[in-house]
């Protein structure tokens, strides 16, 4: 399918030369957000810090309506390639979380590479993870239906929340949602077995080039390449994880690990719903907030999460 027409549009009038290599500095200016007045009304947003030994992490917790009720929780972590991006640039897509699902929605600011390498941001998420379940009660949160979702990078930390907690007795993750997910370590040095990447390389938003920098600044070594919690696919006990909804985008490097993932998944006996759409990118829900397929994704994802549960 040729591109959907806005996508096209958004990449013409932002094009990226070719081998374009901002530094970390120019990457996080750049950064975008929608304006607040244009962002999707919600009933409540809260502002709390959780302890990581010495690190207060910030989390944002969003709820669409302030009626009091225990609820469903979804903790997301935001995608920027481990480097870049914060809980204010996806503010938007926490909301519509939020509104869509019925969910309460639960944002943390982890540390970001390369000031703070693997495993800082897990660790950082994983810990947001445990407060939530500790503190269930004070925050009107059913622990028992717990979420992790990210897109791209954060699909990445939520695939790896999602095994951290896998045989853990406190903490239950029930589903995970990774929105065009970085799964494994890319190097354009070593080469890879996706295809995605060399027929996407350049020109449509995310290159292969930045992913390569992107996993360069975020692990500190080569022997974390192959951790079953950086590359999520070299993980060969993947049964008893919790059941996934992966969504990808046609043109976009990333697509046929999420791809792969999926069935990486099936093949264990977890439960997997996936979703590849054509015509767009990656990144598409950030950039483009008001895409019909962005509120279907949202629509999808509230069936996915609530389709076992009483209804809210």
């Amino acid at each position: 399918m040729p591109l959907h027409p806005k996508v096209a549009r958004d990449l013409e009038k932002n094009p990226i030369p070719k081998n374009f290599s901002p530094t970390v500095e120019e990457m996080r200016a750049a950064d975008w957000g929608m304006p607040l007045e244009q962002r999707t009304k919600i009933d409540k947003i809260s502002n709390e810090y959780v302890k990581n030994n010495t690190y207060e992490i910030p989390v944002r917790i969003y709820e669409y309506k302030d009626d009091n009720k225990i609820k469903p929780v979804i903790i997301f972590f935001h995608g920027g390639g481990f480097v870049r991006c914060s809980v204010e640039t996806h503010d938007e897509m926490c909301r519509n979380l939020a509104k869509y699902t019925g969910w309460k929605v639960i944002a943390p600011e982890y540390r970001l590479a390369p000031e703070y390498k693997f495993p800082v941001p897990l660790e950082d998420c994983c810990r947001v993870v445990e407060w939530a379940a500790e503190n269930a009660e004070r925050l009107r949160i059913n622990s028992g239906e717990t979420a992790v979702c990210g897109d791209s990078a954060g699909g990445n930390l939520a695939g790896a929340a999602a095994k951290r907690f896998k045989n853990n007795d406190k903490v239950k993750i029930t589903k995970q949602i990774l929105i065009y997910p970085v799964i494994d370590f890319y190097s354009k040095d070593a080469g890879t077995k996706y295809g995605s990447y060399e027929k996407y390389s350049w020109g449509y938003g995310l290159s292969s080039n930045s992913m390569h920098r992107y996993w360069d600044f975020y692990l500190k070594n080569k022997d974390d390449r192959d951790n079953i919690y950086v590359s999520l696919s070299k993980d060969n006990n993947l049964s008893g994880l919790s059941e996934a909804f992966i969504i990808c985008s046609e043109y976009d490097p990333l697509s046929d690990e999420a791809e792969y993932y999926a069935k990486c998944l099936e093949r264990a006996s977890v439960r997997v719903e996936f979703k590849r759409y054509s015509g767009l990118n990656h990144a598409f829900m950030h950039a483009l907030p008001g895409l019909e397929e962005c509120h279907e994704i949202y629509r999808n994802i509230s069936d996915f999460l609530n389709r076992d549960i009483s209804k809210i």
